[in-house]
């Protein structure tokens, strides 16, 4: 089993290697990272957004239980 193991880590390993040498000391490598940078930075943006948006929700549905929780308990003080 420890073989196997070794062996996909030794060629993953391998791969990432090649994949890194490419994009960094070819030319098409670099010319395809410097295509790929603004799509990149457009998918941070999106991400913060929607971490943003997240949270927004967050916060909307804390209160909203608050408030609940607040009313419910108003009530049975009531009765």
């Amino acid at each position: 089993m420890r073989d196997a193991q070794t062996w996909t880590a030794t060629l993953l390993g391998a791969l990432i290697g090649a994949a890194l040498g490419y994009l960094f000391f070819t030319e098409g490598g670099r010319g395809l990272r410097h295509s790929l940078e603004p799509r990149v930075d457009d998918f941070s943006r999106e991400v913060k957004s929607f971490r943003r948006t997240v949270e927004k929700a967050a916060s909307v549905a804390s209160d909203g239980y608050q408030l609940l929780n607040e009313a419910m308990g108003q009530h049975r003080f009531r009765g």
